[in-house]
């Protein structure tokens, strides 16, 4: 069996007037998908909005991206590798994709100056309509 996993975001800052927007939906077969992002636990200081994953070349918050979702046969490795690539961002994304031949990946970042998402993908498909 297949099971179709759908990737949203909220789009208000209240939970009680949120609506999700589909990010990106793709069907898993015997294999795990693991997602990280800086919405959920987070903070906000100077305007912008930083997550719980620290970028260990930094030793800040990541601000490479602020989704990343990584498909794979194994659990451990799609969790290491979402918050890989969430660090590594869109600059990051081929050589996080290169790692394994059947990878999926996803990641999104928000551009500063317009505020739009932007994203790289392998294997995931979906985002063209919300840019």
């Amino acid at each position: 069996h297949h099971a179709s996993i759908t990737l949203a975001k909220y789009l208000a800052s209240d939970a009680r007037t949120a609506r999700h927007e589909v990010l990106a939906t793709t069907a898993v077969r015997d294999e795990a998908m693991s997602i990280s992002a800086v919405w959920g636990k987070s903070f906000q200081a100077g305007g912008k909005t930083f997550g719980h994953v620290i970028d260990p070349r930094t030793g800040g918050p990541a601000e490479g991206a602020v989704l990343a979702a990584v498909v794979l046969p194994s659990a451990t490795e799609t969790d290491a590798l979402s918050t890989t690539l969430l660090t590594a961002g869109l600059d990051g994304h081929e050589a996080i994709a290169n790692l394994r031949a059947d990878m999926r990946t996803l990641v999104v970042s928000r551009d500063e100056a317009t505020g739009k998402l932007q994203w790289k993908a392998r294997g995931i498909e979906g985002m063209a309509g919300i840019i």
